[in-house]
């Protein structure tokens, strides 16, 4: 039985007086890959502040890695939906790696470790040789795989995605897909995603929110399902292309 590193008992949360997450209890194991969906403002991007202790529940409670959410700041990586760079600044590559090593050095300096922790990062998002590129230099792809890579430059056990593919095209977007699916297997991967034709094939489980969250194995997820968290009928999209051929 795999490990649990994140619970939620009786965990409600809400924006002036009106709730987002409602009576929620729910547990997320070691290695593996769950997919959170749900119609926009249902409590997703929410789900994932709380876990990082970015926020806190108005009831119930939260560990990871049995201890409270703020104490995981370096066992948790995390990529938000929108990452604001000035497109201007000339900061390398390999600085903005770097900054997920922030806290780690214990001083004002980047160590060899950090460094040498921020080539392996980018080597995991297969680039390896872009260390000296500017940011502003790399297309919608790329410069997620750096925001990956400066999540993944802590070493986190945990790593939580709000909706990384975000305007990018089809196939870069299979393409980071199928990267955050072969990270899975070696920690913990929480990915928001609104791709519905996607993710039951790259996702062991995946949590339905609409306030309240439903969790269902990927292979038992229904269309009927889908059309109860979204209200509406949804078509799923078949993607024929398997990562193996993607990544080629």
């Amino acid at each position: 039985m795999k490990k649990e590193i994140i619970r939620m008992e009786n965990v409600s949360f809400s924006y002036d007086k009106s709730y987002v997450l409602k009576d929620v209890t729910l547990s997320f194991y070691e290695n593996e890959m769950v997919s959170i969906i749900g119609p926009n403002g249902s409590g997703k991007t929410t789900l994932l502040k709380l876990i990082l202790g970015l926020i806190r529940p108005d009831r119930g409670h939260i560990t990871v890695f049995s201890q409270s959410p703020e104490h995981n700041e370096h066992t948790t990586g995390y990529v938000p939906q929108y990452a604001i760079f000035d497109p201007e600044f000339p900061v390398a590559v390999i600085d903005v790696v770097l900054m997920g090593r922030l806290g780690l050095s214990g001083g004002l300096f980047y160590r060899k470790k950090d460094r040498q922790a921020a080539h392996e990062a980018l080597e995991k998002v297969n680039l390896r040789d872009f260390g000296p590129r500017r940011f502003s230099s790399l297309s919608g792809g790329q410069r997620q795989r750096v925001l990956i890579a400066r999540a993944l430059a802590s070493s986190p056990r945990l790593l939580l995605l709000d909706e990384p593919t975000a305007h990018v095209d089809r196939s870069t977007e299979q393409q980071l897909y199928c990267l955050i699916k072969d990270i899975s297997r070696d920690i913990t991967v929480l990915l928001v995603s609104h791709d519905l034709g996607v993710v039951p094939k790259i996702s062991d489980r995946i949590a339905c929110v609409n306030q309240s969250v439903k969790i269902h194995a990927s292979k038992e997820l229904t269309g009927n399902d889908i059309q109860t968290i979204y209200n509406y009928d949804i078509n799923l999209v078949e993607h024929s292309r398997e990562c193996e051929e993607l990544m080629s």
